[in-house]
């Protein structure tokens, strides 16, 4: 079996790569990146989802493509909506045009479960209605009816996968994204950690092993012919910021430094996910609790001392 991973060279993208590459799959990443070895059956190609002749070429014999890649994150293109456009969209239609005539990749789409859905009170279902406050958030539901549009007009496979808030060991701090390595490292490093709003905000946070757990159970499913799947992914539980950063100083043993800020306008303020959909069709459901993926998320920044 192969597998293509558009962004591979990122996080969920590396971390994906080891995953398949473990029962002796053969995987290839794209990204503009370069990337080492991660595994055997491993190979990677320094190319963007524009280069229509190369991208052509890793797809054709392709059983999974898992796209992975995003230039933006809710903060970043604040205000912004152009980059969204041009960083995101534009090549996801170049990459849906590259697939319109092969009829073998199952069409594997990370979206998010945070950023378009709208506050609830209760659990969101796939089936919710989405309301992004964000440029971000309103670019990844952009690229889910494109993808909807293409499968509807090919009959090919694809699976829309939507996310809650991943974190784990190896995610590295960004800019305005992750708010459990920009804790880490705030605390690792005694800098101030930035507060937009009063911390109540409520988020679903996902363990990377759990996530890539459903990846596993979806390259392992035997998908019949014109499949349209949309899946909630995420702990089912929410927290609030507070919490989360009262959590990490106790697995850390340090104390955080805040600066607060008013809101940013981005943020949706509750957002927790049902996931009953993936645990009724692949019988999957997220089994790390928040404080040990903390705890090992912490492990991992104070040795490699992010």
């Amino acid at each position: 079996m192969k597998s293509v991973i558009l962004g591979g060279s990122g996080f969920l993208g590396q971390r994906l790569t080891q995953s398949l590459c473990d029962p002796g799959q053969e995987v290839v990443t794209v990204s503009r990146s370069p990337l080492r070895p991660l595994g055997q059956g491993h190979r990677h190609r320094d190319i963007t989802l524009d280069d229509r002749r190369a991208l052509a070429a890793l797809l054709e014999d392709a059983d999974f493509v898992f796209h992975l890649a995003s230039d933006t994150t809710p903060g970043v293109s604040r205000l912004q909506p152009a980059l969204e456009v041009n960083n995101n969209l534009l090549p996801l239609a170049s990459l849906l045009e590259c697939l319109q005539g092969l009829e073998r990749p199952t069409l594997v789409y990370v979206s998010s479960g945070g950023a378009i859905y709208p506050p609830a009170q209760g659990s969101l279902t796939e089936s919710s209605a989405t309301l992004p406050a964000s440029y971000y958030g309103a670019g990844k539901l952009a690229a889910e009816a494109l993808i909807q549009a293409y499968q509807q007009q090919t009959g090919h496979r694809v699976v829309i996968l939507r996310p809650a808030n991943i974190f784990g060991p190896g995610q590295v701090p960004k800019k305005q994204f992750g708010v459990v390595p920009t804790l880490c490292a705030c605390l690792l490093n005694n800098k101030a950690f930035t507060l937009w709003g009063d911390g109540s905000a409520v988020r679903d946070y996902l363990y990377i092993d759990d996530f890539l757990q459903l990846c596993m159970q979806v390259v392992s499913h035997n998908w019949p012919a014109a499949t349209l799947e949309t899946l909630n992914a995420g702990s089912g539980q929410g927290h609030s910021i507070l919490t989360l950063c009262q959590l990490l100083e106790q697995v850390s043993g340090r104390q955080l430094v805040v600066e607060r800020m008013p809101p940013r306008g981005v943020d949706t303020q509750s957002v927790v996910l049902d996931c009953s959909r993936a645990l009724a069709l692949l019988g999957w459901r997220a089994s790390t609790e928040l404080a040990s993926g903390l705890e090992a998320t912490w492990q991992w920044f104070s040795q490699h001392g992010q």
